[in-house]
């Protein structure tokens, strides 16, 4: 009778961070499946975060809301959580953000979460302390807390972060990086990662994780060298645009001087060295064979082309 049916019922799966460009993707994602699972929840921490997601999915989309989640008050992650049986996690951009990641994996396993997807870097795969911190101690709970439930995947770098690129590009003709012109970077399109995540999601259980595995490497499908960043521009913007190797010292004072706290300057100065050494220079076939999408950086390049 009633249990049955609740076993057959589709699960509710839970957006964390909803109004960021991963979150709303997964959203837009798990609604693309219909009957395959009930309206999700977008869990936001403040109302303007929901007015976020309410204005680029629209009012008449069929969601949940939870408003005023905080990972650190364990009472409002209870509540948030309350009835979700399948979590999109996003590693927080914050200070302190592997604690704030890890209290909300555990209050997840308190609530009876039974699947989680946690959106991690790919400097968790690497051996630096920060890193472990932020990064690779988080990965290990959630497959400690959710065995053969959970799903980590590792973004490389976001075609986004080139959005900071945009007056050095509108008035210099240029793009600056403290990297070498050789360097290869497999940059990603943020969006896949949310519907990576919608896919994974969305599997019988049966199924899940995949043939991906539970440590998912999200790409771009090429892999560009800084000087092939620059030509890509060049290609969509209609006019020649260079690259210029900066220094790592007068890149992290542009920063301070833009008023980037210091943990994310402490986090880019660790992450360079392993950036010059081709951390992320190699493409994975994942976000292709979980989605079908093939998002290359002209075609984002296109789509934001007023930035």
């Amino acid at each position: 009778g009633a249990a049955a049916a609740a076993a057959a019922a589709p699960p509710l799966v839970g957006v964390v961070t909803a109004s960021s460009i991963s979150g709303l993707a997964c959203l837009e994602g798990l609604l693309a499946r219909g009957p395959h699972v009930r309206p999700p929840r977008a869990i936001c921490r403040t109302l303007e975060k929901e007015a976020v997601v309410r204005y680029r999915l629209g009012e008449d989309v069929p969601l949940e809301f939870f408003q005023g989640a905080s990972a650190t008050d364990a009472r409002t992650m209870a509540r948030a959580f309350e009835g979700v049986s399948r979590l999109f996690l996003v590693t927080p951009h914050a200070a302190g953000r592997g604690q704030l990641a890890r209290n909300m994996l555990r209050a997840a396993a308190e609530a009876g979460v039974e699947r989680v997807v946690l959106v991690s870097s790919w400097s968790g795969g690497q051996d630096k302390p920060l890193f472990r911190e932020d990064f690779t101690a988080t990965e290990e709970l959630c497959l400690e807390l959710f065995p053969g439930r959970a799903a980590v995947l590792r973004p490389s770098f976001p075609f986004t972060r080139l959005i900071h690129q945009a007056r050095e590009v509108r008035v210099r003709g240029r793009i600056s990086l403290p990297l070498e012109a050789s360097t290869r970077m497999a940059a990603c399109d943020p969006e896949d990662i949310g519907h990576c995540a919608a896919a994974l999601l969305s599997m019988p259980d049966e199924a899940f994780p995949g043939e991906c595995g539970d440590v998912i490497h999200v790409t771009g499908p090429e892999s560009l060298s800084c000087e092939d960043i620059a030509q890509a521009f060049s290609d969509v913007l209609a006019r020649p645009i260079t690259f210029n190797s900066s220094s790592l010292d007068a890149a992290v004072r542009s920063m301070r001087e833009a008023g980037l706290p210091d943990w994310l300057t402490d986090f880019f100065v660790e992450a360079n060295p392993c950036l010059r050494a081709g951390a992320i220079a190699e493409p994975s076939d994942a976000v292709q064979r979980l989605t079908g999408r093939r998002s290359t950086l002209r075609m984002w390049l296109s789509r934001n082309v007023y930035v």
